[in-house]
């Protein structure tokens, strides 16, 4: 039997990133702006404001500000309490000022199981938290029990972007891509996978989803894995020793992942068979992070 024309049209895989960039500019930032217009007016009706105000405001919470530069999430806080203040007076807009506050406290109120208090694991720069906290709304990985409190990190680059571009195809255009992974504190190399390819943006792979990869075991029976390093970049293997600092590798996009980022969760491992490990909450420099946080890394801490 004849094998099928080959098919010119981009495969299916390609497409979410394409349909979140425009989702992300047509339907995030740029209906806050419209807000701003219309509050100026004063076309809007009393549940129109309501309801526009409310998708600004969901919006500042749930959409990544890496995306696109990280200073128009200021502004489109003003412009949220600005439309509330033109629309319905001055303590409806104080009362929004108050609830945006309120959430923000809530959303990074760290959960009750005690902290693995570690370093941050990349040197000098500017990171942003793309993907953490306790609640699904800013973390999507709370589904997954051992990856409860993982993260997701990404740079930011002179715009205060994780790239240039929305979602360009270069991995050099990403920040992350290439820059220094080190031990977050001192341990024993269980696993270090290297070998598996730096994936197309866009393109996931799901034979080993942590991509190239390194699994800690520290003190208190906990495992660390960090994960989606750039391929033949590992300067560990297994049954090495690490001391916190230490070069591991150099983030990279490999592994089940939509764009360069380093990936990095704690857990402890179960001993019971069929039972999930029990996912272990991470403080950076004692800080708890979650989703749209900035992490900055002074140069002068590097050894």
């Amino acid at each position: 039997m004849p094998r099928p024309a080959p098919s010119h049209v981009a495969p299916l895989r390609d497409l979410p990133r394409w349909l979140f960039a425009a989702a992300f500019a047509i339907g995030g930032v740029w209906p806050v702006f419209e807000i701003f217009r219309l509050a100026l007016a004063r076309t809007l009706s009393a549940p129109e404001s309501g309801l526009a105000v409310a998708v600004a405001f969901g919006l500042l919470f749930v959409a990544r500000w890496d995306v696109v530069p990280y200073v128009l999430r200021a502004v489109c806080a003003a412009v949220v309490i600005f439309a509330v203040f033109r629309l319905a007076g001055g303590p409806a807009a104080a009362l929004a000022t108050a609830v945006i506050v309120i959430t923000h406290l809530v959303l990074h109120r760290p959960p009750a199981a005690p902290a693995l208090e570690i370093a941050f694991p990349l040197r000098a720069g500017s990171y942003f938290i793309a993907s953490a906290g306790r609640w699904r709304l800013t973390n999507g990985h709370v589904s997954s029990p051992a990856q409860r409190y993982a993260l997701d990190i990404t740079r930011l680059n002179g715009a205060a972007a994780r790239a240039w571009g929305l979602y360009p195809a270069r991995h050099s255009a990403y920040r992350i891509f290439g820059a220094p992974v080190n031990a977050p504190c001192e341990g024993r190399v269980e696993e270090a996978v290297d070998g598996f390819p730096d994936l197309p943006i866009g393109e996931r792979g799901s034979v080993v989803p942590g991509g190239n990869y390194v699994l800690l075991r520290v003190p208190g029976d906990i495992q660390i894995k960090l994960s989606h390093f750039q391929r033949g970049s590992l300067a560990v293997k297994s049954g090495d020793f690490v001391a916190a600092g230490d070069f591991l590798g150099r983030a990279g996009n490999s592994g089940n992942t939509s764009e360069p980022h380093l990936h990095i969760h704690a857990h402890r491992p179960s001993h019971i068979p069929g039972e999930p490990a029990l996912p272990v909450p991470l403080r950076f420099n004692g800080r708890w992070l979650i989703r749209n946080d900035i992490f900055y890394v002074p140069q002068q801490s590097q050894p």
